[in-house]
């Protein structure tokens, strides 16, 4: 080539190069409107990373356990039991898993052990138990009330290899192994190889299908026995091994010929739908999937098995898909996971409604926004904006950092950009403005269309600005300097609503701004705004709030924290309000929403959706918010770290399968004491003399989530309240008092409870000394105590007074003896020698009459002194009854007034203490004496009352009463016969008192205990009956 020619061709190649870029550039600056080609919008060359991978089978979640996790290996068979569980069949064993542990059989020592670890394969039943087969010609039933029943080679099993197991809804078993087919009838096994017309050849599968036939595989050959028919007929299909056969939704019959094909029947060609390089097993789930174990060829999936409409969609997982190659057992359980035993673990691959975006890699924390269009446009650092319609996703303008959209009336998307510190628009017209220098360096946050049509932009550091007119402005131009809040949102009514940290949310109202506070507990930012339910609702990192009136009311859910960092609030179609918190997506439901703005104290229940559902990473705490939207044809979009996912909520429908209650075990002290407590009629007999600690272990089984499930349980008889008990799964009790409880535990996965199907009944005994015979014996034996010391109280008491009354009486007859000795014998011996000096007086003397007159008063007063020495020695009152003497004192008081006086006996007359006697009459006396003194009374009533257990004395008189100060008073000059009273009923231990009853007059009342006023103390019950006997 000539020169002048390679420079020709030199400056077409520069200007196809020129011409290509120009291209490029020029579709980075069109609209929207113009991207159509999705091959060009993907291109790398138009702003968007590579896309990620996706997943092995779409539309699924996958978790798996291994041995680190409790699982175990060389799973050869997997069932689910009318409980509940999950139940793994190994070479090493069999298993239980709950979903969160993995049990080995046998659970405890009552449990009975296997023949053997080898397990061939497992089947439940209707009733709840299990059924095992045993690859040593062995088959064990787990009765579902904790009891197993085993089968030998005896119970008419061939001795040789087990195959498979299978029970029919109408309960028959049926056996595989040996090239032979058994039935159980009774307690034996039927071969049913030839008298069912099974001849001779090998037997590797069997299918009972919806209609009531039997299909067989055989080798090399397919058989049905017909409903209703006596035996097997060969079927026209050319099979070679036909390990595994199935049915779908519609009828249709599916096999796995090893090493050539899965396909139906009714394909005739011999390809197949998915070729096999070995054996395989089958499973259709409830969403006419056929699952492909191909035994040392991973997993597979077809779909769309009975769509005649639609190709069939064949996906295959990798080795990273699952947690070994070698896939032998599926599953699907009562909840639609689809579970795969493989030899190094449990895989589980669960539905999930969210469809993660997976156009492009996502960097950081993506913004989201709406476009009327019914179009989502994506900002992810590195990547230029990316709009998103019927999953086809396009770049819009350059590469871009972070930043907040916004969208203007007329549907206009605006984007400010973190790195070129610019606003850019699209739709109308394309808008690229600067931000003002102010505005350098200042990330910013929040992007909203105020009423007039300007956009106000919130910014980190330097408040808020408006754009209008192509010009930039403070905010606080218009009078108000609010600072940079954390988010900006716009509602119907044309209010703004700014969200600040430090519990501050302002809203402008027709002009005015108001603040507002959360009161009920730290609130911290507001992140997030929206208007559902005739409210608007705010999102921050302590939780969720609402406005009623001017008031902000938190929110509060069943399951504490759920609501922490919520950075994106959006409501559907339906009314339900969706939150993104750090908890994951929650679904609240519209009556939900009723109930609590109804009572703002309500606990709320959320639906939670997290890593089980496919969503990962946490959604934004402080960049750009919402992190919620709901897209104009009624699609949610959640943003989470370098995530995002969409959810269409009209195919969610009712998700949530409620928990399986059970009660796992009981203990007493740390030993199980009751078999299959989980079964209705379940009874715990027991003695509170041989337990300390009960322990109650129960569960909630949820294989889907079984994290998410909590707990509440009340001991009906000991407390009527429910306790919450969270994620735990024990009740403990101590010491629990004889009687009859009745256990009750109800679970929840976030909505409604699901109650244990029958309580557990605990029936406490007594010990023998909680009995009543036993209390009745305490407190007889408390009694004859308190009796024996009130007894031997007593008698010192009574010993004590009588010293007391011995010593004053042993004092006084002192006191008499020496007047009688010294002063009367002295006054007696005077009168003597007056009585002679008179007689020496002549009588006609008047000297001498007068003398002996004064002689003749002084023998007077010699007998009053001898009286009264008789009085003080009480020797004229002995041979008297009290009742007597009293009498008598009308004698001798009766110069002293002319009142009536009366004495009255009441009950048998005893006799009284001889020490106690004359204090008893000397009170009375003095009683009696005051009265005809002083009271003025026309009447006088004497009462004395003998009583088994005390005697009473009662003087009362009609007359003009004592003075209250002068009732009590115990020691003056003018008083000393009351003070002698109550002296001497403090020696007594008697009880004394003076009153004035209503009716006027004086009442003095005197109660000496029987065995201070009596010679002998009553007799007691028991004394009078062992005095009889």
């Amino acid at each position: 080539m000539r020169r002048p020619q390679k420079l020709l061709f030199m400056v077409l190649l520069l200007l196809m190069v020129s011409a290509s870029f120009g291209a490029r550039g020029e579709m980075s600056e069109a609209s929207p409107g113009n991207m159509t080609s999705a091959d060009e919008a993907n291109s790398p060359g138009a702003g968007l990373l590579p896309p990620l991978p996706a997943p092995a089978f779409e539309g699924t979640t996958h978790t798996f356990w291994t041995r680190r996790d409790g699982a175990p290996g060389s799973i050869t068979s997997l069932a689910q039991t009318k409980d509940g569980y999950l139940w793994i069949g190994s070479s090493l064993g069999l298993y239980r898993f709950d979903g969160l542990r993995f049990a080995t059989y046998p659970f405890g020592p009552a449990d009975r052990q296997l023949p053997s670890l080898d397990i061939a394969a497992l089947s439940a039943d209707p009733s709840g138990g299990l059924w095992i087969a045993l690859r040593n010609t062995a088959v064990v039933h787990l009765n579902a009330n904790g009891t197993s029943t085993h089968y030998g080679r005896d119970s008419g099993l061939i001795p040789n290899t087990l195959d498979g197991i299978f029970v029919r809804p109408d309960g028959s078993v049926w056996v595989t192994g040996g090239s032979r087919l058994f039935r159980l009838e009774g307690e034996r096994w039927i071969d049913l190889r030839e008298k069912d017309g099974l001849f001779s050849g090998g037997i590797f599968s069997v299918l009972f299908d919806r209609e009531g036939n039997i299909w067989v595989g055989r080798d090399k050959r397919l058989a049905i026995l017909r409903k209703g028919a006596n035996r097997f007929e060969d079927l026209p299909y050319a099979v070679h091994y036909v390990s595994s056969i199935v049915q779908s939704k519609t009828g249709e019959i599916w096999v796995a010929d090893a090493w050539r094909s899965v396909r139906s029947l009714s394909d005739k060609s011999s390809k197949g739908a998915f070729h096999l390089e070995g054996k395989a097993e089958l499973l259709v789930d409830r969403e006419d999937t056929l699952w492909i174990a191909q035994d040392d060829e991973g997993l597979a999936r077809i779909r769309n098995i009975s769509d005649p409409g639609k190709k069939l969609s064949i996906e295959t997982a990798g080795l990273a898909d699952l947690s070994a190659r070698e896939t032998h057992a599926l599953l699907e359980d009562r909840e639609g996971n689809v579970w795969v035993g493989t030899d190094r673990g449990l895989d589980r691959f669960k539905k999930t409604p969210f469809i993660p975006f997976r156009a492009t890699e996502l960097r950081f924390f993506p913004s989201l926004i709406a476009a009327d269009d019914g179009s989502v446009w994506i900002n992810s650092h590195g990547s230029s904006l990316m709009r998103v319609l019927d999953g086809k996703t396009t770049p819009i303008g350059p590469h871009v950092n972070t930043g907040p959209l916004g969208k203007r009336r007329n549907g206009d998307i605006c984007f400010a950009d973190l790195t070129a510190y610019e606003l850019q628009c699209y739709g109308s017209s394309a808008t690229r403005e600067k931000l003002p220098d102010a505005m350098q360096h200042v990330p910013p946050k929040s992007l909203i269309e105020d009423t007039d049509g300007s956009l106000i932009l919130a910014t980190q550091g330097k408040g808020i600005w408006r754009y209008a007119d192509r010009q930039w402005a403070p905010f606080n131009q218009v009078g108000h300097s609010l600072g940079g809040p954390w988010s900006l949102y716009s509602d119907a009514s044309g209010r703004l609503w700014l969200g600040y940290g430090e519990n501050k949310v302002v809203v402008r109202d027709e002009g005015s701004y108001k603040e507002l506070h959360v009161q009920d507990g730290l609130w911290s930012n507001t992140l997030a705004f929206a208007e559902g339910a005739a409210t608007i609702w705010l999102g921050g990192s302590n939780g969720v709030c609402f406005v009623d009136g001017q008031s902000l009311h938190r929110m509060h859910t069943l399951d504490r924290d759920l609501l922490l960092g919520t950075s994106g609030i959006a409501f559907d179609r339906f009314g339900s309000m969706w939150l993104n918190s750090a908890a994951g997506v929650l679904r609240i439901t519209p009556n939900e929403i009723i109930r609590l703005k109804k009572d703002p104290s309500y606990l709320v229940r959320a639906e939670v959706f997290d890593e089980n559902d496919g969503l990962v990473g946490l959604p934004t705490q402080y960049k750009r918010t919402p992190s919620a939207i709901t897209d104009s044809r009624g699609n949610l979009w959640f943003a989470t770290s370098g995530n995002v996912v969409s959810l269409d909520p009209s195919r969610l429908g009712v998700r949530a399968t409620l928990p399986s209650v059970l009660i796992e075990n009981v203990l007493v002290d740390g030993r199980p004491v009751v078999q299959a407590p989980g079964l209705p009629g379940a009874v715990l007999h027991t003695s509170s003399a041989r337990f300390h600690d009960l322990e109650i272990n129960y569960i909630g089984i949820n294989l889907s989530a079984p994290e998410r499930v909590r707990y509440r349980y009340r001991l009906m008889g000991e407390n009527m309240t429910w306790q919450d008990a969270g994620s735990r799964r024990q009740a403990f009790y101590t010491r629990l008092s004889p009687g009859t409880y009745q256990f009750q535990v109800s679970a929840s996965n976030g909505g409604e409870w699901s109650d244990l199907a029958a309580p557990l009944r605990i029936e406490v005994e007594p010990a023998f000394y909680q009995t009543g015979w036993f209390r009745a014996l305490c407190v007889l034996a408390l009694g004859a105590c308190a009796w024996l010391i009130l007894s031997a109280r007593t008698r010192f008491v009574t010993e004590q007074l009588h010293s007391r009354l011995s010593e004053r009486l042993a004092e006084r007859e002192r006191v008499a003896r020496e007047l009688h000795d010294g002063l009367l014998q002295g006054f007696q011996g005077l009168m003597m020698r007056f009585h002679l000096a008179t007689q020496a007086i002549p009588r006609s003397e008047p000297s001498r009459a007068e003398m002996e007159q004064a002689l003749d008063r002084a023998d007077e007063l010699l007998i009053e002194s001898r009286d009264q020495i008789k009085h003080l020695r009480y020797e004229t009152l002995v041979p008297l009854s009290l009742y007597e003497a009293v009498s008598q004192l009308q004698e001798e008081l009766g110069s002293h007034g002319s009142a009536r006086f009366s004495v009255t006996a009441q009950g048998a007359a005893r006799d009284l203490n001889p020490l106690s006697y004359p204090e008893i009459y000397a009170i009375a006396r003095e009683g009696i004496l005051n009265a005809y003194k002083h009271s003025r009374a026309t009447k006088i009533e004497v009462t004395i009352a003998f009583n088994p257990r005390r005697l009473t004395v009662r003087v009362l008189d009609d007359g003009r009463g004592i003075p209250p100060d002068t009732r009590q008073f115990k020691g003056t000059s003018d008083h000393w016969g009351i003070a002698g009273m109550h002296e001497r009923a403090e020696n007594l231990r008697a009880e004394f008192r003076i009153s004035s009853p209503a009716e006027g007059g004086t009442l003095i009342l005197l109660v000496v205990p029987a065995v201070v006023a009596y010679t002998t103390s009553p007799k007691s019950f028991w004394q009078r009956l062992l005095h009889r006997n």
